[in-house]
């Protein structure tokens, strides 16, 4: 029997930066996405593991794409275009019926500003967001999904988690998790039932 479902947050509950952050960074920036995408990402990936903070993210960034446009604005551009995925709070409000529910997302600590926009905590127990940084294991590796199963006192077999990255579904699933690999809500609601 399932007892937990654990979502992934970007990519899944919102939209990722292939869904709309590049392309506002881009119209910013004046840069294509393949311009900056890949110091975007190698400089994000250093924030989950706090080795350095989301400040520090958007400053370095900005110096290395060589911009005199202000890190905060870059920061605010990308975040804004976080959004809710249309339809997922619809499903999640049914689920909770009957399921616990929970985050597990390698985001920095900036998450909190951002569930400000996104409201989670209407549907989401606080002590069910599990943010990388803050509990210092990333997705794919087990360390994270150990992590969450003894929070939220359950089974690898009575959970589910849901991903769009194919790489932290096999990480859930070598744990005997029930992964699903995300592609739209209209073939999670499939899986999931």
């Amino acid at each position: 029997m399932i007892k937990a479902i654990i979502f992934d947050n970007h990519g899944v509950l919102c939209l990722n930066d292939n869904e709309g952050a590049h392309a506002a960074l881009s119209r910013l920036l004046g840069l294509t996405e393949e311009e900056f995408s890949e110091e975007y990402w190698e400089i994000e990936d250093r924030t989950m593991i706090n080795e350095i903070s989301p400040k520090e993210q958007f400053e370095i960034f900005a110096d290395k794409i060589k911009t005199d446009v202000d890190p905060v604005l870059i920061r605010d551009t990308a975040y804004k275009s976080y959004t809710v995925r249309p339809g997922m709070m619809d499903l999640v409000d049914n689920l909770v019926k009957d399921h616990e529910i929970g985050i597990l997302t390698n985001f920095n600590s900036d998450f909190w500003l951002l569930e400000e926009q996104w409201q989670y905590r209407e549907r989401f127990k606080k002590e069910n967001i599990f943010v990388a940084s803050e509990i210092g294991f990333v997705k794919p590796h087990k360390e994270a999904f150990e992590y969450v199963l003894k929070r939220l006192n359950v089974k690898p077999i009575e959970s589910v988690f849901v991903d769009d990255s194919a790489i932290n579904v096999e990480g859930a699933k070598k744990l005997g998790i029930n992964g699903i690999l995300f592609k739209n809500i209209k073939q999670l609601k499939k899986e999931l039932a």
